[in-house]
């Protein structure tokens, strides 16, 4: 249990944290994989967790979800397939407003990721993998049609052997173009991932905020600190109330529509878990 016990800041400077027996670990060649059963780990934590080599972890929420992971992707979980992969961007063209399916971005040397830590992905039965994407949201330094970038790899295998790759990229802004429905499909995800967290910031902005009480549940923190009796652990999320404006009421309104109609040509049956989610929020 990563939320409890032996975590930083809760322990004496001379003894020993979980992580640090995770470090050292992982410096004998012997790697963690973490599972938060019922509950999301907090952000710092998983932070902390993706900078130890051959670290991993999960969330799993259902009993069906625990028997996939333990079972079928069990090893996909617990096999580290490259180390110290980086991604980067060169351009004269071009500068990084804002990369998305990344959080280890350093827009000043053109850093797009940098993973300590690659895993294999499944195999469907027809073949395929499901994999990430990394999106680039990129500003134009000059007035020219198109531009050109670089963009570099670098990684190590499980021996220690060194990989680079680099490939050369000419864009034209002339007309909006997409390669494939994948990414296609990715940036309609983006644009709706991106309203439901400025929702979320936009709502939890208000004064009022909640607790959890081990007899009541969630309740209203108009009490004073001494009813207090347990707030959630460092390692963990605060929940509060589910709030929907009329203002995000017509933002979800017009985001629907705008997947509703992207999925014309993506044609996912998938996307219908978004429009069903903000049908919920528009009708809150």
């Amino acid at each position: 249990m990563p939320n409890i016990g032996t975590v930083a800041g809760v322990r004496k400077k001379e003894e020993k944290g979980l992580l640090d027996y995770v470090k050292q670990n992982a410096d004998d060649g012997v790697y963690t994989s973490f599972i938060g059963v019922g509950v999301d780990f907090n952000t710092e934590l998983i932070e902390e967790i993706s900078n130890v080599k051959g670290a991993n972890y999960y969330s799993v929420h259902s009993s069906s979800e625990f028997k996939e992971r333990m079972g079928e992707q069990f090893e996909y979980m617990v096999t580290p397939l490259v180390f110290d992969l980086k991604l980067n961007l060169k351009s004269e063209d071009y500068e990084i407003a804002s990369v998305y399916g990344s959080d280890t971005v350093n827009k000043e040397n053109g850093t797009i990721m940098n993973v300590n830590t690659l895993f294999p992905s499944k195999t469907t039965q027809e073949g395929e993998v499901k994999g990430g994407v990394i999106l680039l949201k990129l500003n134009k330094k000059s007035k020219n049609d198109s531009g050109n970038l670089e963009l570099n790899v670098s990684y190590k295998d499980r021996s220690g052997k060194e990989y680079n790759n680099s490939q050369k990229v000419e864009i034209s802004n002339k007309e909006e173009y997409y390669e494939n429905t994948g990414i296609r499909k990715a940036i309609v995800l983006t644009r709706y991932v991106n309203t439901l967290r400025d929702w979320i910031l936009y709502e939890r902005s208000e004064d009022e905020r909640f607790i959890i009480d081990p007899t009541k549940g969630i309740v209203d923190c108009n009490i004073t600190s001494e009813e207090i009796k347990v707030i959630l652990g460092e390692n963990e999320r605060q929940s509060v109330k589910l709030t929907v404006s009329e203002k995000y009421k017509n933002i979800f309104k017009m985001i629907k529509e705008y997947i509703l109609k992207e999925n014309e040509y993506i044609k996912d049956d998938t996307l219908k878990q978004e429009t069903d989610l903000l049908e919920k929020l528009i009708n809150k």
